[in-house]
């Protein structure tokens, strides 16, 4: 049962700048760890934001990031602002773009695997909702699939399960 089914909204933001998915690779992430990840969280989240950002050919680090290049600030924050509080991620717009100022949550990540205790199972979950938010932006859309990454909602079954697959960025067919 898909108790978050809004794993998005797009609130207004700065507007630092756009890409294209063929951009893509002069991207990096840059991560901003509000809420102290503890060690296992923060690996497994690594481990699987490696594996789902593989195909764009991003890169990226906690707190700082090198210098030139563009960069996407991603936040891990404990709860969403209101009136997103269930939302596990936000990608920001303004003007009719998505800004590259994406915000995971903790605290809604935590109310929706309340069966799980395992940090890196959380941190897994939160590199997945990231993947999916960081796709609004480099692909300037904010559409959903059915299916996969840039599903509408994801479940805690799919969000802690061992297999990836189910969140593999995929080229979309225009």
């Amino acid at each position: 049962m898909l108790h978050r089914t809004a794993v998005t909204a797009l609130l207004l933001g700065l507007l630092l700048g756009g890409t294209t998915s063929a951009q893509a690779a002069k991207w990096q992430v840059c991560l901003h760890d509000a809420v102290g990840l503890n060690a296992p969280a923060r690996a497994s989240f690594d481990r699987e934001f490696s594996l789902l950002l593989a195909p764009r050919d991003m890169r990226f680090a906690w707190s700082s990031c090198r210098a030139g290049g563009e960069a996407i600030h991603l936040a891990v924050r404990f709860d969403a602002p209101q009136p997103y509080s269930n939302v596990l991620g936000l990608a920001y717009k303004q003007s009719g773009a998505i800004s590259p100022r994406v915000e995971i949550f903790l605290d809604p990540m935590l109310d929706l695997m309340k069966d799980t205790q395992c940090w890196t199972v959380i941190g897994r979950a939160l590199a997945r909702v990231a993947a999916h938010e960081i796709t609004h932006f480099t692909e300037q859309r904010d559409a959903h699939d059915a299916q996969g990454l840039m599903k509408a909602g994801f479940s805690s079954a799919e969000l802690s399960s061992d297999d990836s697959q189910l969140f593999c960025w995929r080229r979309r067919a225009d």
